[in-house]
Protein backbone atom coordinates (compact mmCIF):
# COMPACT_ATOMS: atom_id res chain seq x y z
CA UNK A 1 0.00 0.00 0.00
CA UNK A 2 1.27 3.66 -1.00
CA UNK A 3 2.51 5.69 1.40
CA UNK A 4 0.16 9.03 1.71
CA UNK A 5 2.20 12.34 2.15
CA UNK A 6 2.43 13.98 5.10
CA UNK A 7 -0.16 17.33 5.39
CA UNK A 8 1.55 20.30 4.81
CA UNK A 9 1.51 23.12 6.95
CA UNK A 10 -0.70 25.24 5.80
CA UNK A 11 -3.47 22.42 5.74
CA UNK A 12 -2.80 21.37 9.02
CA UNK A 13 -3.70 25.01 10.44
CA UNK A 14 -6.58 25.22 8.39
CA UNK A 15 -7.95 21.82 9.80
CA UNK A 16 -7.40 23.08 13.01
CA UNK A 17 -9.38 26.33 12.63
CA UNK A 18 -12.11 24.39 11.11
CA UNK A 19 -12.67 21.92 13.02
CA UNK A 20 -14.53 24.02 16.11
CA UNK A 21 -16.60 25.25 13.22
CA UNK A 22 -17.55 22.09 11.94
CA UNK A 23 -18.34 20.92 15.49
CA UNK A 24 -20.84 24.31 16.41
CA UNK A 25 -21.48 25.60 13.42
CA UNK A 26 -24.81 25.28 14.41
CA UNK A 27 -24.53 27.68 17.13
CA UNK A 28 -22.06 29.92 15.93
CA UNK A 29 -24.90 30.72 12.75
CA UNK A 30 -27.61 31.13 15.50
CA UNK A 31 -25.53 33.57 17.16
CA UNK A 32 -24.66 35.55 14.51
CA UNK A 33 -28.13 35.84 12.93
CA UNK A 34 -29.51 37.07 16.38
CA UNK A 35 -26.50 39.47 16.27
CA UNK A 36 -27.83 41.16 13.23
CA UNK A 37 -31.16 40.91 14.03
CA UNK A 38 -30.67 43.50 17.26
CA UNK A 39 -28.27 45.54 15.57
CA UNK A 40 -31.31 46.00 13.30
CA UNK A 41 -33.84 46.55 15.82
CA UNK A 42 -31.73 49.16 17.66
CA UNK A 43 -30.14 51.16 15.22
CA UNK A 44 -33.09 53.69 15.55
CA UNK A 45 -31.45 53.86 19.35
CA UNK A 46 -28.19 53.75 18.06
CA UNK A 47 -27.84 55.99 15.08
CA UNK A 48 -29.01 59.95 15.63
CA UNK A 49 -29.78 62.16 12.69
CA UNK A 50 -29.73 65.93 13.41
CA UNK A 51 -31.20 68.08 10.91
CA UNK A 52 -29.88 71.19 9.76
CA UNK A 53 -30.42 74.04 11.69
CA UNK A 54 -30.77 71.90 15.00
CA UNK A 55 -29.05 70.49 18.02
CA UNK A 56 -29.26 67.85 20.01
CA UNK A 57 -28.69 67.39 23.77
CA UNK A 58 -27.57 64.15 25.18
CA UNK A 59 -28.42 61.86 28.31
CA UNK A 60 -26.39 59.70 29.97
CA UNK A 61 -28.52 56.92 31.40
CA UNK A 62 -25.67 55.40 33.77
CA UNK A 63 -23.17 57.88 33.66
CA UNK A 64 -23.73 62.20 34.91
CA UNK A 65 -27.55 62.53 33.20
CA UNK A 66 -28.17 65.59 31.07
CA UNK A 67 -25.13 66.97 29.31
CA UNK A 68 -25.12 70.83 29.77
CA UNK A 69 -21.42 71.42 28.91
CA UNK A 70 -21.86 70.68 25.16
CA UNK A 71 -24.10 69.73 22.69
CA UNK A 72 -24.94 67.78 19.15
CA UNK A 73 -24.24 69.79 15.81
CA UNK A 74 -26.03 68.47 12.20
CA UNK A 75 -25.03 65.12 10.99
CA UNK A 76 -25.59 61.41 11.67
CA UNK A 77 -24.25 60.53 15.53
CA UNK A 78 -23.98 56.98 16.82
CA UNK A 79 -24.72 56.31 20.49
CA UNK A 80 -25.55 53.54 22.76
CA UNK A 81 -29.13 52.16 22.84
CA UNK A 82 -29.63 52.78 26.27
CA UNK A 83 -29.06 56.89 26.36
CA UNK A 84 -30.96 59.11 24.21
CA UNK A 85 -30.28 62.63 22.23
CA UNK A 86 -33.39 65.13 22.62
CA UNK A 87 -33.36 67.73 19.22
CA UNK A 88 -33.84 71.25 19.56
CA UNK A 89 -35.12 73.73 16.75
CA UNK A 90 -32.24 76.28 16.71
CA UNK A 91 -33.82 78.74 14.03
CA UNK A 92 -35.80 81.16 14.09
CA UNK A 93 -39.31 80.41 15.03
CA UNK A 94 -42.56 82.40 14.82
CA UNK A 95 -45.62 81.35 17.08
CA UNK A 96 -49.34 83.30 16.53
CA UNK A 97 -51.60 83.07 19.51
CA UNK A 98 -54.17 84.94 21.31
CA UNK A 99 -54.57 86.89 24.72
CA UNK A 100 -57.84 88.17 25.78
CA UNK A 101 -56.77 91.38 27.87
CA UNK A 102 -58.76 93.97 29.84
CA UNK A 103 -58.04 97.85 28.05
CA UNK A 104 -58.08 100.89 30.84
CA UNK A 105 -61.67 101.62 29.39
CA UNK A 106 -62.77 98.20 31.53
CA UNK A 107 -63.34 96.81 27.97
CA UNK A 108 -62.31 93.02 27.02
CA UNK A 109 -60.11 92.43 24.15
CA UNK A 110 -58.07 89.96 21.74
CA UNK A 111 -54.48 90.81 21.03
CA UNK A 112 -53.93 88.24 18.22
CA UNK A 113 -49.49 88.46 18.35
CA UNK A 114 -46.77 86.23 16.98
CA UNK A 115 -43.58 86.03 18.86
CA UNK A 116 -40.34 85.71 17.00
CA UNK A 117 -37.62 84.47 18.65
CA UNK A 118 -34.29 81.79 18.71
CA UNK A 119 -33.09 79.51 21.12
CA UNK A 120 -29.77 80.05 22.63
CA UNK A 121 -27.85 77.19 21.53
CA UNK A 122 -24.96 77.51 24.33
CA UNK A 123 -27.75 77.01 27.19
CA UNK A 124 -29.76 74.04 24.97
CA UNK A 125 -28.73 71.79 27.80
CA UNK A 126 -29.60 73.68 30.45
CA UNK A 127 -33.19 74.61 28.46
CA UNK A 128 -33.36 70.77 28.80
CA UNK A 129 -32.65 70.18 32.48
CA UNK A 130 -35.22 73.11 33.40
CA UNK A 131 -37.90 73.88 31.87
CA UNK A 132 -37.88 71.08 28.60
CA UNK A 133 -39.15 70.12 25.38
CA UNK A 134 -42.51 71.78 25.70
CA UNK A 135 -40.87 75.69 26.69
CA UNK A 136 -42.93 76.92 24.18
CA UNK A 137 -46.28 76.30 26.60
CA UNK A 138 -44.76 76.46 29.45
CA UNK A 139 -42.68 79.56 29.07
CA UNK A 140 -42.73 81.60 26.52
CA UNK A 141 -46.37 82.14 26.00
CA UNK A 142 -47.65 82.20 29.82
CA UNK A 143 -44.79 85.04 30.28
CA UNK A 144 -45.46 86.90 27.05
CA UNK A 145 -49.12 86.68 27.61
CA UNK A 146 -48.94 88.44 31.23
CA UNK A 147 -46.10 91.06 30.20
CA UNK A 148 -49.06 91.61 27.22
CA UNK A 149 -52.15 92.27 29.64
CA UNK A 150 -50.41 93.89 32.16
CA UNK A 151 -49.00 96.45 29.41
CA UNK A 152 -52.65 96.81 27.46
CA UNK A 153 -53.92 97.75 31.02
CA UNK A 154 -52.92 100.93 30.97
CA UNK A 155 -54.15 102.28 27.46
CA UNK A 156 -57.26 102.88 26.32
CA UNK A 157 -59.07 101.02 23.25
CA UNK A 158 -58.79 103.93 21.30
CA UNK A 159 -55.26 103.87 21.11
CA UNK A 160 -55.10 100.68 19.08
CA UNK A 161 -56.62 102.95 16.35
CA UNK A 162 -53.53 105.35 16.43
CA UNK A 163 -49.94 105.62 16.29
CA UNK A 164 -49.87 104.77 19.95
CA UNK A 165 -50.02 101.32 18.56
CA UNK A 166 -46.28 100.79 17.61
CA UNK A 167 -45.13 102.24 20.75
CA UNK A 168 -47.41 99.95 22.58
CA UNK A 169 -45.91 97.06 20.94
CA UNK A 170 -42.03 98.33 21.72
CA UNK A 171 -43.63 97.99 25.39
CA UNK A 172 -44.66 94.58 25.45
CA UNK A 173 -41.50 93.38 24.00
CA UNK A 174 -39.26 95.18 26.26
CA UNK A 175 -41.35 93.68 29.02
CA UNK A 176 -41.37 90.25 27.63
CA UNK A 177 -37.27 90.26 27.37
CA UNK A 178 -37.10 91.33 30.64
CA UNK A 179 -39.18 88.90 31.24
CA UNK A 180 -37.67 85.99 29.63
CA UNK A 181 -34.34 87.26 30.61
CA UNK A 182 -34.88 85.95 34.33
CA UNK A 183 -34.44 82.42 33.74
CA UNK A 184 -31.25 80.89 33.32
CA UNK A 185 -29.44 83.01 36.20
CA UNK A 186 -27.43 80.55 38.08
CA UNK A 187 -25.50 78.88 35.46
CA UNK A 188 -23.33 81.32 34.75
CA UNK A 189 -24.07 81.38 30.76
CA UNK A 190 -26.12 83.52 28.62
CA UNK A 191 -28.71 85.42 30.17
CA UNK A 192 -31.75 83.88 28.70
CA UNK A 193 -32.95 80.44 27.59
CA UNK A 194 -34.45 82.43 24.66
CA UNK A 195 -33.55 85.12 22.80
CA UNK A 196 -36.50 87.26 21.93
CA UNK A 197 -36.16 88.68 17.98
CA UNK A 198 -39.97 90.37 18.12
CA UNK A 199 -43.61 90.70 19.47
CA UNK A 200 -46.04 91.64 16.67
CA UNK A 201 -49.68 92.76 17.18
CA UNK A 202 -51.24 91.06 14.59
CA UNK A 203 -55.00 92.27 15.12
CA UNK A 204 -56.92 93.20 17.59
CA UNK A 205 -60.58 92.61 18.36
CA UNK A 206 -62.59 94.94 20.11
CA UNK A 207 -66.37 95.04 20.40
CA UNK A 208 -68.57 95.77 17.56
CA UNK A 209 -70.52 98.54 19.44
CA UNK A 210 -67.03 100.27 20.42
CA UNK A 211 -65.43 99.44 17.06
CA UNK A 212 -68.33 101.22 15.43
CA UNK A 213 -68.57 104.31 17.97
CA UNK A 214 -64.49 104.76 17.03
CA UNK A 215 -65.07 104.71 13.27
CA UNK A 216 -67.76 107.18 13.66
CA UNK A 217 -65.91 109.56 15.80
CA UNK A 218 -62.87 109.07 13.39
CA UNK A 219 -65.37 110.20 10.92
CA UNK A 220 -66.68 112.99 12.55
CA UNK A 221 -63.39 114.48 13.09
CA UNK A 222 -62.52 113.95 9.67
CA UNK A 223 -65.29 115.94 8.64
CA UNK A 224 -65.11 119.01 11.17
CA UNK A 225 -61.08 119.22 9.77
CA UNK A 226 -62.52 119.31 6.26
CA UNK A 227 -64.88 121.85 6.85
CA UNK A 228 -62.44 124.13 8.54
CA UNK A 229 -60.51 123.81 5.15
CA UNK A 230 -63.33 124.58 2.77
CA UNK A 231 -63.96 127.65 5.03
CA UNK A 232 -60.80 128.62 4.77
CA UNK A 233 -61.22 128.21 0.76
CA UNK A 234 -63.57 130.60 0.79
CA UNK A 235 -62.45 132.83 2.76
CA UNK A 236 -59.35 133.31 0.63
CA UNK A 237 -61.95 133.25 -2.61
CA UNK A 238 -63.20 136.44 -1.38
CA UNK A 239 -60.85 137.80 -0.51
CA UNK A 240 -59.46 136.65 -4.05
CA UNK A 241 -62.14 138.03 -6.16
CA UNK A 242 -62.11 141.76 -3.72
CA UNK A 243 -58.94 141.71 -5.32
CA UNK A 244 -59.72 141.08 -8.61
CA UNK A 245 -62.93 143.28 -8.56
CA UNK A 246 -60.26 146.47 -7.15
CA UNK A 247 -58.30 145.37 -10.63
CA UNK A 248 -60.87 145.82 -12.63
CA UNK A 249 -61.98 149.03 -11.37
CA UNK A 250 -58.37 150.52 -11.92
CA UNK A 251 -58.64 149.05 -14.82
CA UNK A 252 -62.01 150.72 -16.24
CA UNK A 253 -61.17 154.01 -14.57
CA UNK A 254 -57.55 154.08 -16.32
CA UNK A 255 -59.35 153.04 -19.94
CA UNK A 256 -62.42 155.83 -19.75
CA UNK A 257 -60.16 158.57 -19.04
CA UNK A 258 -58.64 157.93 -22.35
CA UNK A 259 -61.43 157.66 -24.65
CA UNK A 260 -62.09 161.39 -26.18
CA UNK A 261 -63.86 162.26 -29.03
CA UNK A 262 -60.80 163.01 -30.97
CA UNK A 263 -59.71 159.45 -30.36
CA UNK A 264 -63.22 157.87 -31.45
CA UNK A 265 -62.78 159.95 -34.73
CA UNK A 266 -59.29 158.44 -35.36
CA UNK A 267 -60.53 154.93 -34.48
CA UNK A 268 -63.68 155.69 -37.69
CA UNK A 269 -60.57 156.99 -39.44
CA UNK A 270 -58.51 153.43 -39.01
CA UNK A 271 -61.23 151.68 -39.69
CA UNK A 272 -62.58 153.40 -43.14
CA UNK A 273 -58.38 152.88 -43.86
CA UNK A 274 -58.97 148.96 -43.32
CA UNK A 275 -62.19 148.80 -45.17
CA UNK A 276 -60.67 150.71 -47.69
CA UNK A 277 -57.59 148.07 -48.39
CA UNK A 278 -59.84 144.97 -47.92
CA UNK A 279 -59.90 142.58 -50.71
CA UNK A 280 -63.31 142.07 -49.77
CA UNK A 281 -66.56 143.11 -52.20
CA UNK A 282 -67.88 145.82 -50.21
CA UNK A 283 -70.11 148.80 -49.91
CA UNK A 284 -69.21 151.94 -47.99
CA UNK A 285 -71.65 154.65 -47.20
CA UNK A 286 -69.64 157.94 -45.95
CA UNK A 287 -70.86 161.00 -44.71
CA UNK A 288 -73.40 159.61 -42.04
CA UNK A 289 -72.68 161.72 -39.15
CA UNK A 290 -70.94 165.32 -38.92
CA UNK A 291 -68.06 163.74 -39.30
CA UNK A 292 -68.34 162.26 -42.34
CA UNK A 293 -67.73 158.80 -40.68
CA UNK A 294 -68.78 155.51 -42.04
CA UNK A 295 -71.98 154.48 -41.57
CA UNK A 296 -71.18 151.56 -40.24
CA UNK A 297 -69.74 153.21 -37.18
CA UNK A 298 -73.34 154.41 -36.17
CA UNK A 299 -73.67 158.19 -34.16
CA UNK A 300 -71.95 156.58 -31.41
CA UNK A 301 -69.76 159.72 -30.77
CA UNK A 302 -72.71 162.22 -31.59
CA UNK A 303 -74.85 159.98 -29.11
CA UNK A 304 -72.00 160.42 -26.77
CA UNK A 305 -72.13 164.19 -27.10
CA UNK A 306 -76.10 164.63 -26.79
CA UNK A 307 -75.77 162.40 -23.87
CA UNK A 308 -73.11 164.46 -22.69
CA UNK A 309 -74.52 167.95 -23.08
CA UNK A 310 -77.68 166.74 -21.44
CA UNK A 311 -76.20 165.69 -18.24
CA UNK A 312 -74.31 168.59 -18.23
CA UNK A 313 -76.96 171.11 -18.44
CA UNK A 314 -75.70 173.06 -15.76
CA UNK A 315 -71.85 172.91 -15.85
CA UNK A 316 -69.21 174.14 -13.35
CA UNK A 317 -67.92 176.87 -13.65
CA UNK A 318 -64.14 175.07 -12.97
CA UNK A 319 -65.05 172.68 -15.60
CA UNK A 320 -62.06 173.07 -18.44
CA UNK A 321 -63.57 173.33 -21.96
CA UNK A 322 -63.38 170.03 -23.75
CA UNK A 323 -64.46 167.41 -20.68
CA UNK A 324 -68.17 167.17 -21.39
CA UNK A 325 -66.99 164.09 -24.20
CA UNK A 326 -65.70 162.53 -21.28
CA UNK A 327 -68.27 162.64 -18.50
CA UNK A 328 -70.81 159.72 -20.26
CA UNK A 329 -72.18 156.99 -18.82
CA UNK A 330 -70.57 154.21 -17.47
CA UNK A 331 -72.03 151.14 -17.37
CA UNK A 332 -69.14 149.50 -15.23
CA UNK A 333 -69.55 152.30 -13.00
CA UNK A 334 -73.82 151.84 -13.03
CA UNK A 335 -73.06 148.18 -11.84
CA UNK A 336 -71.28 149.47 -9.12
CA UNK A 337 -73.50 152.14 -8.08
CA UNK A 338 -72.34 155.25 -9.79
CA UNK A 339 -72.88 156.77 -13.15
CA UNK A 340 -69.33 158.56 -13.14
CA UNK A 341 -66.22 156.63 -11.73
CA UNK A 342 -64.11 159.69 -12.47
CA UNK A 343 -65.81 161.65 -9.72
CA UNK A 344 -64.64 159.30 -7.23
CA UNK A 345 -62.87 161.40 -4.59
CA UNK A 346 -59.29 159.36 -4.13
CA UNK A 347 -59.98 159.39 -0.35
CA UNK A 348 -63.44 158.40 -0.61
CA UNK A 349 -62.95 155.46 -2.77
CA UNK A 350 -60.01 154.33 -0.54
CA UNK A 351 -62.12 154.46 2.61
CA UNK A 352 -64.57 152.54 0.60
CA UNK A 353 -62.92 149.68 0.15
CA UNK A 354 -61.04 149.56 3.24
CA UNK A 355 -64.50 149.60 5.01
CA UNK A 356 -65.62 146.52 2.65
CA UNK A 357 -62.31 144.87 3.53
CA UNK A 358 -62.83 145.08 7.52
CA UNK A 359 -66.20 143.48 7.06
CA UNK A 360 -64.89 140.72 4.86
CA UNK A 361 -62.08 140.38 7.79
CA UNK A 362 -65.06 140.11 10.49
CA UNK A 363 -66.94 137.47 8.35
CA UNK A 364 -64.11 135.33 7.72
CA UNK A 365 -62.16 135.79 10.53
CA UNK A 366 -59.09 136.95 8.73
CA UNK A 367 -55.48 138.03 10.53
CA UNK A 368 -54.75 141.78 10.47
CA UNK A 369 -51.53 141.64 8.65
CA UNK A 370 -53.88 140.22 5.39
CA UNK A 371 -55.91 142.97 5.60
CA UNK A 372 -53.35 145.35 5.83
CA UNK A 373 -51.39 143.84 3.08
CA UNK A 374 -54.64 144.06 1.05
CA UNK A 375 -55.45 147.52 1.97
CA UNK A 376 -51.67 148.65 0.97
CA UNK A 377 -52.10 147.17 -2.83
CA UNK A 378 -55.97 148.79 -3.30
CA UNK A 379 -54.02 152.37 -2.25
CA UNK A 380 -51.44 151.66 -4.45
CA UNK A 381 -54.00 150.48 -7.33
CA UNK A 382 -55.72 154.24 -6.23
CA UNK A 383 -52.57 155.99 -6.36
CA UNK A 384 -51.21 154.86 -9.37
CA UNK A 385 -54.43 155.69 -11.43
CA UNK A 386 -58.16 154.25 -9.68
CA UNK A 387 -58.27 157.58 -8.03
CA UNK A 388 -56.83 159.82 -11.05
CA UNK A 389 -58.96 162.87 -12.37
CA UNK A 390 -60.00 162.89 -15.52
CA UNK A 391 -57.72 165.81 -16.94
CA UNK A 392 -54.82 163.15 -15.67
CA UNK A 393 -55.11 160.47 -18.98
CA UNK A 394 -54.73 163.57 -21.59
Amino acid sequence: MAEQPKPSLYQRFKARINAPYRRHHTSLLMGVLLFTFMFIFLSRQMFVTVPAGHGGVMWWRFFEGTVTNWHFHEGTKMIPPWDEVTLYDLRLQSVPFDVLALVSDGLVITVEVAVQFRVEPSTIGFLHQDVGPDYLQTLIIPQISSQIRNTVASVSAEAFYSQGRDLLQEAIEKASEDSLGLFGDGHGNDPSYIKLEQVLIRRVDLPDDVRTAIANKNVALHNAEQYDYLIEQERKETVRKIIEAIGIKAFQDIVSSGITDSYLRWKGIDATLSLAESNNAKMVIIGGGEDGLPVILGDWANDIDTSSSTDDAAPDTDTVPGDAANQTDDPIGSLMGTNDLQSIDKSVGQQFIEDLLESVNKLTNSTNDEVGTIADVVGNQLSDGGGSSPDSGR
